[in-house]
């Protein structure tokens, strides 16, 4: 294992070859998959046939005898005296109950290679197998699972692989490649800190494997460790300038850099992220997941058109693909293309039936479409999905609103609010409903007043909406005088941070004050 995978390896691919016949004559399959996969699409042209060969070594040994099969005949298009490969296809017939193919094909190793040792031990097999009822006798072959087949031939990680990978991981500790697999396995399994740790020991055991630092890169951005993540991104490259994964795990991390900063630094953390992803499309062209994410990037900036583009481009690589769907849908939104957008939503929902976002998303567009009762039905579809979403849960309330059904809509805040009980926006949207909705019987003024004097208390008597909300409680239980004077001070606080907006509304509402009117 240490010479296999010293420090000074870059291309990990021979060691992940031998690893994983190593793995498959132990019956580790699961480890024999993750360096299968780590060994597969970098070998040119007749070398293919080495990881092609250890697929279908790994696949024969655990019964998947027809992607056996299929390995096997893909090596034999491409170098059709392949002994070895034509020795292990014999076998798999003789198992399936081929005996007339499986003799053909022994006798054709007979005769391209008469001194080949197991040359006349297979002739001989073939004709018992022929010549006697040996098919009630063949082993009965338990095939491997679902999960285990998509992962080697599809790298998908199931939920189920994924946990089968992280235990797998505590076993074989000193293994880096099983480490690393593991790390994404726990990145996305919403477990990054401890994803980083096993990224960090690969890196340092593979110092000079670029992959290693991109995704080191990619989930210390997770974790926040941007500092870490930008210093692995750019070893990353510097081992490999032409690693596409190294461009597109900088770019993620200057996209998340660029969520939590203001402008100018937003901006210029934005345009970073947007030129390595466009790098990593340069060396990856066929690369959707990055044209769906350089497409929201664009979408972020407003260049809304050429992020359909590049959703458009990521849909044609990859006509599955549930989230492109649902982007393309909101920036042809942006646009003010609804039906379009609708159409995308719809789509993405039929790819994918609990993608929230998706919901969210259409419900909205519905709404804006003025098709309220539909709307209202995907957004609690949605929220069903992710009880939790913020904005779904404002859209819902819009959407009700829009109804006049005030009942539902304090019913909705209320029992958010139990759910968080810290949660300023919501307390000051059930507060003013309760001071000022046009139905009089679920207006509630004591209420509001008890919940805006608590929300004002908490940011000091320095947030100007609460300031107003406070007014309109007070003027709904005809403390006019009280109303007045919050209403001043949000006036003067909003003017002076800069919200004009807000401060036409609360010169509105201190007009009706003055003339000892509550707001409705």
């Amino acid at each position: 294992m240490d010479f296999l995978f010293s420090p000074a390896i870059k291309k990990v691919q021979p060691s992940c070859l031998v690893m994983s016949r190593y793995y498959c004559e132990k019956g580790d399959y699961l480890a024999a998959a993750i360096h299968l996969r780590m060994s597969s699409g970098e070998e040119k042209g007749l070398q293919f046939q080495h990881s092609e060969m250890a697929g279908a070594e790994l696949f024969y040994a655990v019964g998947a005898l027809d992607y056996a099969e299929s390995a096997l005949g893909k090596i034999l298009m491409a170098n059709p005296y392949n002994i070895v490969a034509m020795d292990r296809l014999v076998h798999i017939w003789m198992l399936k109950g081929y005996p007339t193919a499986a003799g053909r094909l022994a006798d054709r190793i007979a005769r391209l290679a008469p001194s080949y040792y197991r040359a006349n031990q297979m002739l001989a097999a073939v004709e018992e197998l022929q010549n006697t009822s040996l098919f009630a006798t063949l082993p009965v072959v338990e095939p491997p699972s679902p999960e285990w087949l998509r992962y080697v031939r599809e790298g998908v990680r199931s939920v189920k692989i994924q946990e089968a990978i992280i235990s797998l991981s505590d076993r074989l500790q000193r293994d880096p490649l099983v480490q690393m697999e593991a790390g994404i396995c726990l990145a996305r399994s919403g477990q990054p800190k401890r994803a980083l740790s096993k990224l960090i020991f690969t890196s340092q055991r593979l110092s000079s494997f670029s992959y290693a630092w991109a995704i080191r890169c990619w989930v210390a951005a997770e974790v926040g460790d941007y500092r870490d993540a930008e210093e692995a991104g750019r070893m990353a490259l510097q081992l490999d300038p032409q690693s596409s994964t190294a461009h597109s795990s900088l770019a993620l991390l200057f996209s998340k850099e660029a969520a939590y900063l203001r402008a100018p630094g937003r901006k210029e953390k934005l345009e970073l992220a947007i030129t390595h992803y466009r790098q990593a499309l340069q060396l990856d062209p066929n690369s959707a997941s990055n044209c769906n994410n350089l497409g929201n990037l664009l979408r972020r900036s407003g260049r809304l058109d050429e992020a359909v583009e590049y959703y458009r481009r990521a849909l044609r690589l990859k006509p599955d693909f549930a989230e492109a769907y649902n982007n393309l849908g909101a920036a042809l939104a942006q646009q003010g293309k609804l039906e379009e957008a609708v159409q995308h939503y719809r789509r993405a929902l039929r790819l994918k039936a609990d993608f929230a976002e998706a919901y969210n998303n259409l419900g909205a567009a519905l709404a804006q479409q003025g098709k309220l009762e539909e709307a209202r039905a995907y957004l609690r579809h949605a929220l069903d999905i992710e009880p939790l979403d913020r904005e779904t849960f404002y859209n819902l309330v819009k959407v009700l609103t829009i109804q006049r059904q005030f009942g539902q809509v304090i019913s909705l805040l209320q029992g958010r609010l139990r759910q968080m009980p810290g949660d300023i926006g919501l307390g000051l949207n059930l507060a003013w409903l309760l001071a000022t909705c046009p139905e009089a019987r679920l207006r509630n003024g004591p209420q509001a007043v008890e919940l805006a004097e608590r929300i004002c208390r908490t940011t000091k008597y320095r947030n100007p909406r609460a300031l107003d909300t406070l007014a309109a409680a007070y003027a709904e239980v005809g403390r006019f005088d009280e109303a007045i004077q919050k209403a001043r001070l949000a006036l003067q606080i909003a003017l002076a941070s800069g919200q004009s907006k807000l401060g036409k509304r609360i010169e509105m509402h201190l007009k009706s004050y003055k003339s000892h009117h509550p707001v409705r």
